[in-house]
């Protein structure tokens, strides 16, 4: 766990879903392997050569002076494929409930998290698979909302995923936390907290799940200091 940037009091949270609030490689690579077989059918391409062309893309990107891997959905933006069809395919394709389950440390987790400040989660992913990703962990109940990627019509790092979820922790715009209150946690220093950070928020990187689970005691000033 390292953290970014943490406030003096904390009023809000904003949490990555994939590779953050679980840990299944094999569902990880099914979302990437499904995405480029579809691409490879759309495009009348061999699945290994359509994997090697989007890995060309990804390394060609972050070769650029400060660039960074881009997200599949922006990488597919370079084959024509756009932010709503992105959409549709993952809503088509994916099916957490073939590889998540309840776990029960991060419902205790989410549940002390949700009893002292305000909890969303933001996905690169549809707002609908985000959704059932909670639900098989068991955790949808704590959450605010979810922002999907046909919420904000972009991906992560775009800042407006993060002002969304900013939206969603409060009921009406002045009870939302202020923007330097708020955290945001995640697995991708580029994509879920670098943008956060030039927002202003808080930012934690968690590498583990046990991570997640010790944050109650890094952000202790959460249920000190709720509005």
């Amino acid at each position: 766990m390292r953290v970014l940037r943490q406030p003096a009091r904390v009023s809000g949270l904003i949490f990555d879903i994939d590779n953050t609030l679980y840990r299944n490689s094999a569902y990880l690579r099914a979302q990437a392997d499904l995405l480029v077989k579809r691409l490879a059918v759309e495009l009348g391409e061999s699945v290994e050569r359509m994997g090697e062309r989007v890995d060309a893309v990804q390394r060609a990107f972050a070769a650029r002076p400060g660039g960074d891997k881009p997200s599949l959905a922006n990488t597919f933006l370079e084959f024509g494929v756009d932010i709503e069809t992105s959409v549709r395919w993952r809503e088509e394709l994916y099916h957490p409930e073939e590889y998540l389950g309840v776990d029960r440390r991060l419902q205790r987790t989410m549940e002390r998290f949700a009893s002292e400040v305000p909890i969303v989660a933001v996905t690169n992913n549809p707002r609908s698979i985000g959704v059932r990703t909670l639900e098989c962990l068991g955790v949808s109940r704590w959450f605010r909302g979810v922002v999907g990627l046909d919420d904000s019509g972009v991906s992560k790092p775009h800042a407006t995923p993060f002002l969304r979820g900013l939206a969603l922790l409060g009921d009406r715009v002045d009870d939302r936390p202020e923007m330097s209150e708020v955290v945001s946690v995640g697995d991708r220093i580029e994509v879920d907290l670098n943008p956060a950070v030039e927002l202003g928020m808080g930012a934690v990187f968690v590498e583990s799940m046990e991570d997640v689970y010790e944050l109650p005691h890094l952000l202790p000033a959460a249920g000190e200091h709720a509005r």
